[in-house]
């Protein structure tokens, strides 16, 4: 297993193989030797050098606008297995029933991503998997074995993964998104990565995202700017953005992305995906380049809850010695979470409204509608709602209660009053007084400590170089800079100087007072009202157009880094926009998002797979569907999930109890969204 990330399989194999006896057996097995020899001699002949950056300052405010007809020509020819919207068991299935190998599989794939990915300005892929073939011929050797019965199906065999490009992969260079780590190699698989390998899948390609994972808008310095399959002139979220797009877009089976603030959930959102944030401590971060080690966390995007499921079953759980957090973990029994997709699984489920991610003053008249409208759908199917408060807990400031005294610019200590129509976020009353929960800026040491961790080789090891360099995206210099600036010591961590006299500090999770209480809060009031899940928008607007950074986002996903809870997105329809002279406005993605109590997340798998099957929301993108097929059709009886933008304000109180106001749904044009 250490000459080899296919070396667990190749073990398990052997082993069945030794057992069996048999001449042909042995025969397969030195062949899969000398497969994974070539192999792994691929990884070591990997070259380093990337092409030069697509990035220009002027594609920050330029779209490419690709019309269908142009996108139809570029696939002309239909494969021999349907890889739009596939999932991991008709892939399987297609394995065993003898139409379908590891090798022809990811060559549809890396056919598609020849024929979409740049031509369309998607720019979703970052890098293909060097060693792909050589690793897709050791897997259809072991399928010979699979199908004669001599060895099971591994869970995720062959199965093509598109990885987030903070996640090291052997192989193949990390650069987080910034030109100045296009020449760091990892020298160890990342520990979800290593995990997927050990069940047999197979990395396809690295994907594009935000740099460093600063924003929500997926541009970098290395690669550019990655856009929106449903509308090319819109980001395609972030900071996971390339996996959200290309999952989105069908190039790929299934994706991993990383979460801080939102980076899993909001790309997943605007692809019309399913994101999973686990719970804090639940999945490994050893081997993911961090961004604020008190928050973040990886985790799987996907087309259905049945995939992402399959994934977390694989990655939850795991006590690496390489993340201390995973200790969170120690004594948690980690299912299958497959047991848990049940199509009536809504019945009895009771979820509280959390309406202050839901009013948002300058949110989406129509994204709200379609979450009355999946409320109303989700009660029809058996599940009871109540409008719910986190007891302590403030959003969005709408008071002018006292805040508890931070140090001026003169370092004298101050109340601060934070009046009606505020915008500060996510306060927490702590001994008699608001505090603002606040996750900590450690970038800095977080992000010296991997590059000097040994697991990467560059020449980069300290920020400042990277700010010397002038090697980033002018959008990411203040982040950068202001990194720079917090000199936090591993034994200091907890010392915020920006904060002095602050109650809570500066720590991770399971220290911090006033995240703990606000997670204590939380799961004390759920209980009190018999609550299995919190829902709300994941997102209250469409995805900004590019080069439009003041647009309102309203991402509403803080709630789930603050508490360490797990959350995952759900599509619920779409909302048509005007395109400019088009002839079918775009239509963009609205996601419903299920956040549950620590640890919980077979409930969440639960819940999202109820909603998944009874609304049928998810359409794959228009331009980007199979190959040898000009145009998607849009069933009619799916079309009363498209609203226009003329859909009337709900009411504020609104719960599952009282009318859903209708809206006014769009007829779309030939059927196509």
């Amino acid at each position: 297993s250490q000459i080899s990330p296919f070396g667990a399989l190749l073990s398990e194999l052997s082993g069945k193989m030794v057992a069996q006896s048999s001449h042909r057996s042995w025969v397969l097995l030195a062949g899969l030797v000398l497969l994974t020899a070539r192999q792994t001699a691929a990884h070591a002949e990997c070259e380093v050098a990337l092409p030069a950056s697509p990035y220009r300052f002027a594609q920050e405010f330029t779209a490419q606008n690709v019309t269908v007809k142009q996108v139809a020509v570029l696939c002309p020819k239909a494969p021999k297995f349907p890889v739009v919207e596939a999932t991991i068991d008709s892939v399987h299935a297609a394995f065993m029933d003898g139409t379908l190998t590891c090798t022809e599989l990811v060559n549809i794939y890396v056919d598609r991503i020849h024929a979409y990915d740049q031509t369309t300005g998607l720019n979703s892929i970052q890098r293909m998997n060097p060693a792909l073939s050589a690793e897709a011929l050791v897997l259809d050797a072991a399928l010979l074995l699979i199908r004669a019965g001599s060895v099971t199906m591994p869970s995720l065999f062959c199965v093509p993964l598109l990885v987030k490009d903070n996640y090291n992969t052997v192989g193949m260079v990390t650069t987080n998104g910034a030109a100045v780590l296009v020449d760091a190699m990892p020298t160890r698989d990342s520990t979800m990565v290593q995990q997927l390998k050990n069940v047999g899948a197979l990395i396809l390609a690295k994907t594009t995202m935000s740099e460093w994972a600063f924003s929500y808008e997926s541009k970098g310095s290395a690669y550019g700017v990655s856009r929106n399959p449903y509308d090319l002139n819109r980001y395609s979220g972030g900071s996971s953005g390339g996996t959200g797009a290309s999952i989105g877009a069908n190039l790929g089976l299934i994706g991993l992305g990383s979460d801080t603030g939102g980076s899993i959930r909001v790309p997943a959102s605007q692809q019309a995906l399913i994101g999973l944030r686990p719970t804090q401590g639940f999945t490994s971060r050893a081997g993911i380049v961090p961004l604020r080690s008190d928050a973040d966390i990886g985790g799987p995007i996907g087309r259905t809850v049945r995939d992402v499921a399959k994934l977390m079953t694989v990655l939850a759980g795991v006590q690496d010695p390489l993340d201390a957090i995973t200790s969170y973990a120690a004594n948690i029994t980690v299912p299958n979470y497959e047991d848990y997709l049940l199509a009536d699984g809504l019945t009895g489920m009771k979820f509280g409204i959390l309406l202050d991610y839901v009013e948002r003053a300058d949110g989406d008249a129509n994204f709200k509608a379609l979450f009355y409208q999946a409320v109303a759908n989700m009660t029809a199917a058996g599940a009871t709602f109540v409008n719910f408060t986190i007891p302590g807990w403030k959003a969005v400031w709408n008071g002018t209660e006292q805040t508890r005294s931070f140090p001026n610019a003169d370092g004298i200590p101050k109340p601060r009053n934070v009046t009606a129509g505020g915008s500060a976020v996510a306060y927490f009353l702590v001994d008699g007084l608001y505090e603002q929960i606040r996750l900590c800026n450690p970038f800095k040491m977080d992000l010296e400590t991997f590059l000097n961790g040994g697991s990467t080789t560059t020449a980069v090891t300290t920020l400042q170089q990277v700010l010397d360099s002038g090697l980033y995206h002018p959008t990411s210099y203040s982040s950068l800079y202001g990194g720079s600036l917090v000199n936090y010591t591993k034994a200091g961590f907890a010392d915020d100087f920006r904060y002095q006299g602050a109650t809570c500090g500066c720590t991770d999770l399971a220290e911090d007072k006033c995240r703990m209480g606000l997670r204590k809060s939380m799961v004390d009031a759920m209980d009190a009202q018999d609550i299995d899940a919190i829902v709300y928008l994941s997102l209250s607007n469409p995805a900004r157009v590019i080069g439009d950074r003041l647009a309102a986002l309203n991402g509403n996903q803080q709630l789930s880094p603050y508490t360490g809870a797990p959350a995952i997105t759900v599509p619920i329809g779409f909302v048509a926009y005007p395109g400019a002279g088009a002839a079918v406005s775009p239509a963009m993605p609205a996601s419903i998002e299920i956040l549950g109590k620590p640890f919980e997340e077979n409930i969440l798998i639960k819940a999202a797979y109820a909603v998944e099957t009874l609304l049928k929301a998810r359409m794959p993108p228009r331009g980007f569907g199979a190959c040898g097929v000009t145009n998607l059709v849009v069933p009619s009886s799916r079309r009363s999930l498209i609203a226009t933008d003329e859909a009337p304000q709900p009411k504020r109180n609104l719960i599952a109890t009282e009318p859903v106001p209708e809206a006014k749904w769009a007829r779309v044009e030939n059927n196509q969204i």
